[in-house]
């Protein structure tokens, strides 16, 4: 704005204030403006309302619904070119999207446990793609909707397909990996297979950069629940392995399927860890049980539930298959009590009995508790993010010590010019005294009192060259001595080594020192210029006047030649002091503008991004006490 804190205000700037202030009370101010304006307040409390402004208000309640919307506001807010929390945008979004979205349950597994087959069976529909071989390469969520749907690769593109499409795709997605997986092993048969079309190998591309498939399906049953059909733990794809495994976090609740010939392996035991640890509900269910006679699978019950009952809300058996085909049955036979028994039979209604009563009677606070994980991620991510924005703000403590090094520094450099005066016109008396000795050796002195002493041809330009020689050889040194000076390192009490490498190229001490090589530099040239006239006309009236009648001796000489000599203080010296306490008043208001933007942007940080994040995570943990006590309380009653 042009105004500075503490100066008085001329009529322009008045009017200048006065538009700033009725932009800011409009909403209408940039946060440069703000920062500007936020500077002439007197008192950090009035910075801090001028900054605080438009920062974000109290929290609204400590419910879900409010920390997934401060989320979001927390990661849009920006302060100029700073935005800390950009990056954590799209996890916040995806939070709140989640949130509202139907409940997701994950049917997840050692792959060929009949996923598939079960998620056909839940639905009463063919939506899932199965086979002899396993047929879900990636993850595939299943939603209420038209026919249709849509591919979303790793780098964010989203491919939509039409209902006729989806179940190609996904049996051209499901080929490629079971392909790769046995070139992988070795079968030489599958290499041929892999290279026999272009077409394969494009199916092969998208299988390995695809996230997830998302598949609508206008089934009753997906209006309630989003259902998402994972790749098997030892997936065909290692990428789609891992991704199944993280859809631990999004997922709202598990259905854990457990093959009955292969059940409770030593692999399952770390996912379902993991699950519980991230509190995730899990229903087990030992599937394929039509395969085994009931004393197996009276056997196969007791060793899951001792492996892993206490993570599980229940364990069910369930024939699928069977299950399936009794669904069609019953269709088709307009609800024969045949088909109705069957699916009795296959375990199927006591699943979707454990299913209401576990998560879909409890629908809400597994929403809640997924999108507080979430929540909970978000605020790990953001208060790292944060940490590494305050470590990028300047340090008062940094300031104070940039502040002692300056003046340091300042003192060392004049204390050298102080020097140097002495020095300087020593050197010169020296170098004059000596031009004084060589001149006697050269002239041809007076043979009788009223004669003259006779200089050679020459002479002249030879004592010019020597004076000049010597003056640059003194000014030289002089130069050495303030550069010494100007190279000077910090000591220990005024500013330890890790903070003087921390201020970097740009600071104070650094600007100064490179402000007083350039006012050297200028400086010598202006003197020497002014030494070469002074010395030049001097030896001229010397040589034509007072040469011819002086005693032909050295003293004699040099008194003459004193006048030759160039005025060090005034011409020198003094302008050089002055110049550079210039310089050095100039680096110490800088200095002093810099600390106020500095102090002004960490009050501006701390009112719009710290506080509000840290009243957040406050909140936050509130919340998620009162969900663990609550899932307590649940688990006990």
């Amino acid at each position: 704005m042009g105004a500075t804190p503490g100066a008085p205000l001329n009529d322009t700037q008045d009017l200048e204030l006065a538009a700033q202030v009725q932009r800011w009370l409009d909403g209408a101010s940039s946060h440069e403006d703000d920062l500007a304006l936020a500077a002439l307040a007197p008192t950090e409390a009035g910075r801090r309302m001028v900054l605080g402004a438009r920062a974000l208000g109290s929290l609204p309640g400590t419910h879900t619904v409010a920390l997934l919307n401060r989320a979001q506001e927390l990661a849009g807010v920006s302060m100029g070119t700073r935005a800390p929390l950009t990056a954590l945008a799209l996890l916040a979004a995806h939070a709140r999207e989640a949130f509202d979205r139907p409940l997701c349950i994950a049917v997840m597994g050692e792959f060929n446990a009949g996923k598939s087959t079960f998620v056909n069976a839940l639905v009463g529909a063919d939506i899932a793609p199965v086979g002899v071989t396993p047929t879900t390469a990636t993850l595939n969520v299943f939603r209420h909707g038209n026919p249709g749907g849509r591919a979303i690769y790793l780098d964010g593109r989203v491919e939509d397909l039409a209902g006729d499409d989806v179940a190609t795709f996904l049996a051209g997605i499901s080929d490629a990996s079971a392909t790769e997986a046995r070139q992988q092993r070795g079968d030489r048969g599958a290499r041929g297979e892999r290279s026999a079309t272009a077409d394969f190998d494009d199916a092969d591309a998208r299988a390995a950069s695809l996230a997830r498939t998302e598949i609508f399906a206008p089934v009753d049953v997906l209006r309630a629940v989003e259902i998402v059909d994972t790749p098997g733990l030892n997936a065909l794809r290692p990428v789609h392995e891992r991704l199944a495994r993280g859809f631990l976090e999004e997922a709202d609740a598990l259905v854990w399927l457990f093959a009955v010939d292969q059940a409770a392996k030593a692999s399952e035991r770390e996912v379902l860890e993991s699950a519980h640890a991230a509190r995730k509900k899990i229903l087990g269910v030992v599937s394929k049980v039509d395969r085994a006679d009931p004393g197996e699978l009276e056997a196969v019950l007791a060793h899951v539930d001792k492996a892993f009952g206490p993570w599980l809300e229940s364990l069910v058996p369930v024939s699928a298959k069977q299950a399936r085909k009794a669904q069609r049955a019953n269709s088709e036979a307009a609800n024969s009590g045949e088909a109705a028994a069957s699916l009795q039979a296959s375990g199927l209604p006591r699943v979707l009995q454990e299913l209401e009563r576990a998560f879909l009677g409890r629908a809400r606070a597994l929403k809640a508790a997924t999108a507080l994980g979430a929540l909970a991620r978000f605020a790990d991510e953001a208060a790292a993010r944060l940490d590494e924005a305050e470590t990028r703000l300047a340090d008062p403590a940094r300031h104070r010590a940039e502040e002692r090094e300056l003046e340091r520094y300042v003192e060392a450099w004049l204390g050298a010019l102080a020097t140097e005066r002495v020095t300087l016109r020593a050197r010169l008396d020296e170098i004059w005294r000596n031009g004084a000795l060589e001149l006697a050796t050269l002239i041809e002195p007076r043979a009788w009192g009223l004669g003259e002493n006779r200089a050679r041809a020459g002479d002249e330009a030879f004592l010019d060259e020597t004076l000049e020689e010597g003056l640059a050889r003194a000014l030289a040194a002089t130069c050495h001595a303030l550069a010494a000076a100007m190279a000077t390192q910090p000591s220990a009490a005024s500013l330890q080594a890790d903070i003087y490498s921390a201020l970097g190229p740009g600071h104070a001490v650094e600007r100064l020192r490179a402000e007083a090589r350039s006012l050297v530099t200028l400086h010598v040239a202006r003197f020497e210029a002014y030494a070469r006239g002074v010395r030049e006309s001097g030896l001229s009236a010397f040589f034509r006047h007072e040469l011819p009648k002086l005693r032909p001796h050295a003293q004699a000489f040099r008194n003459a030649l004193s006048r030759t000599v160039p005025e060090v203080e005034a011409a020198f010296f003094a302008p050089l002091h002055q110049a550079f306490l210039r310089a050095a008043e100039s680096a110490r208001a800088a200095l002093r503008e810099e600390a106020r933007a500095a102090e002004l942007e960490r009050v501006c940080h701390a009112v719009m991004l710290r506080e509000p994040f840290e009243a957040f995570r406050v909140a936050l943990a509130q919340e998620i006490g009162k969900s663990r006590a609550s899932d307590e309380n649940a688990a006990s009653a």
